[in-house]
């Protein structure tokens, strides 16, 4: 009897696996429909600024330090250095840009759902990977999907999974501390792609607590590492500051956008619902005493979530002058050309 129950469970947990395939599959061509037939050839927004970057990559002009120069609040270093790989061998193809950031998000799914089978079984990540995938691809997430210059959001996204899969608990020494140095490589790639992914080393330091004092100290050097030069010169915010109020709202819909979009009240509702469920979780977690190294990683995610919005934010500065520069215009046409 137990043996048939064994294989019924196997057959199910592989029919959800093949639901979960094909629900990736049909997300996944969508938007790359959408990049290759809707999306235009030329720059758009932020991508603009790339053109004086990449004029400076003129013979004896690059300067590393032009790398780690600040775009608004975030120091995007890996962004840049990928982003001019990527036109330099593509002759600037959005298209091709674009589906490697989708690429990144794969990734993303893929660690997040690997941690989640590591934690809970294969059975119930399938179970999970259903509402991932429906989040993580969003078509309300459009922006992310559709403009070349989201790479440093995805990277991020794609370094916090990492840490995520890095800090959970392994059955021996060797292995926690490979999967620690993943970690920590995780958060690194996250620090240095946004602002928001310096968070990283704060909602993953209770999990982190949990691998041994050593281990904590080599994290905070780490994070140190990279924060305090991160910080130097940080550009100034002009105006006055948003009151806590629109603070407090304006995470509430960036929460709740993936299901809400594009009605603000709506994804403002769904970013309550969310905080809502995640307070009755923690409040479960802590009550049944499943306050261990697992639980501690996943609501590090969580954190992380709730962190992002509430980090300094600027509003884009586009720069309208730079659209009709002709030497803008002249560097996209050398660069595509």
């Amino acid at each position: 009897m137990t043996e048939r129950v064994t294989v019924q469970d196997a057959r199910r947990t592989r029919a959800l696996h093949g639901a979960l395939a094909l629900l990736l599959i049909a997300q996944l061509a969508a938007l790359l429909w959408l990049i290759w037939r809707r999306t235009p050839h030329g720059p758009l927004w932020d991508e603009w600024e790339l053109a004086n970057f990449l004029e400076l990559a003129a013979p004896g002009r690059l300067r590393p330090g032009v790398f780690w120069e600040f775009q608004n609040e975030h120091r995007i270093f890996l962004p840049r250095l990928i982003l001019y790989e990527l036109i330099a061998a593509t002759g600037w193809q959005r298209q091709l840009i674009m589906a490697f950031n989708l690429g990144l998000a794969l990734g993303t799914f893929a660690l997040i759902f690997a941690a989640a089978r590591r934690t809970i079984g294969g059975h119930a990540a399938a179970l999970l990977g259903v509402p991932l995938a429906l989040l993580l691809f969003s078509f309300a997430q459009f922006e992310n999907w559709l403009f070349a210059f989201q790479t440093n959001f995805i990277l991020a996204g794609c370094g916090i999974g990492l840490a995520l899969w890095g800090l959970l608990p392994r059955p021996t020494r060797g292995a926690a501390d490979r999967a620690l140095a993943v970690a920590i490589a995780g958060a690194s790639i996250a620090s240095l792609s946004t602002l928001a992914g310096l968070l990283t080393w704060v909602a993953f330091l209770p999990a982190v607590w949990w691998r041994g004092p050593w281990r904590l100290a080599l994290w905070c050097a780490v994070a140190l590492a990279i924060g305090v030069p991160y910080f130097g010169g940080f550009p100034g915010h002009a105006g006055g500051g948003a009151s806590l109020g629109a603070i407090a709202r304006y995470g509430l819909a960036y929460l709740g956008a993936p299901l809400g979009y594009p009605s603000v009240p709506l994804a403002t509702a769904y970013g309550l619902l969310g905080l809502v469920l995640l307070a009755l979780v923690a409040t479960h977690i802590w009550r049944r005493g499943w306050l261990d190294a697992r639980a501690c990683a996943w609501l590090g995610l969580a954190l992380l979530a709730l962190g992002a919005w509430s980090s300094p934010r600027r509003g884009a500065q586009r720069s309208a002058w730079i659209r009709r520069s002709p030497r803008a215009t002249r560097v996209f046409r050398r660069s595509s050309g």
